[in-house]
């Protein structure tokens, strides 16, 4: 019996960590707001550029877009900072790049001490 305990145990941190964020998940990410271009404008213009790999949909990255979602914040002052930002995960779809993650954002914090 104890040893099903360990075992149980042992898969139970396995899949804890490595979880990956899914479509509707919130999340919160820390980096450096960046401005981005795509071609045919299929992008919301920003992203974070993290420090750390982030799994997402099952597939690591650095750079996650950011939609303010109509929040009348002028994010230019904070270009190159280091920010935070908490919201839902979504997926778009553009016609030239195919589907791409954003984070529809509901928490966005600045002035951070970059780790």
């Amino acid at each position: 019996m104890k040893k099903v305990a360990l075992i149980l145990s042992m898969l139970f941190l396995l899949c804890s960590f490595s979880y990956a964020a899914e479509v509707g998940d919130k999340v919160t990410v820390t980096g450096e707001l960046v401005k981005v271009v795509a071609i045919g404008g299929e992008t919301t213009g920003w992203a974070i550029k993290t420090d750390q790999p982030l799994d997402i949909g099952g597939k690591e990255t650095m750079l996650i877009e950011i939609d303010m979602m109509g929040k009348k914040i002028n994010l230019l002052p904070f270009e190159h900072q280091y920010v935070r930002v908490t919201g839902k995960l979504v997926k778009r779809h553009g016609v030239e790049r195919g589907t791409y993650w954003v984070i529809e954002v509901e928490k966005f914090e600045t002035n951070l001490i970059q780790k």
